[in-house]
């Protein structure tokens, strides 16, 4: 399959698309990041995966059963941050990031709030300029109303 808009794929095949994970029809999952094996296990029934790919220049998910039986899901299913996730009939049991598996570049992305704010050259300095430069022209105003009496 080859998309041309976003896309929802079960099971099907996906032209130029980079899956970190992986499953065969043996029921073997394999989840990696660039060289680096994340989680590796064999046999599972009752397991699926469902990740968020790219393929050409479209975003969709595409979702795989493991082992031979689908899980069969008791209440919707709710994801997390991640683009993979590993589903068992009770819903989601682990989610992954493949682009940053530690979290580390969601962590330096995150806005700064607080003191720490003020700390980083940024527009908030125009808040205290703006009050300075407030007083200066009153007192001048003030000033010069003073030396015109």
């Amino acid at each position: 399959m080859t998309p041309a808009k976003a896309f929802l794929a079960f099971a099907l095949p996906v032209k130029d698309a980079a899956e970190s994970v992986k499953a065969d029809n043996e029921g073997h999952l394999l989840i990696n990041h660039k060289e680096q094996t994340l989680l590796d296990l064999k046999t599972l029934n009752h397991l699926a995966s469902l990740q968020v790919i790219e393929a050409g220049s479209q975003h969709g998910m595409v979702y795989r059963t493991l082992g031979g039986q689908a899980p069969v899901f008791e209440r919707p299913l709710l994801l997390e941050r991640g683009n993979a996730t590993l589903l068992a009939d009770s819903g989601p049991v682990a989610t992954f990031d493949a682009n940053d598996p530690t979290g580390s570049k969601m962590i330096e992305e995150e806005e700064t709030t607080g003191i720490e704010a003020w700390r980083k050259p940024s527009l908030l300095w125009l808040i205290p300029a703006g009050i300075v430069l407030f007083l200066i022209l009153l007192l001048a105003g003030r000033n010069a109303r003073r030396n015109r009496s």
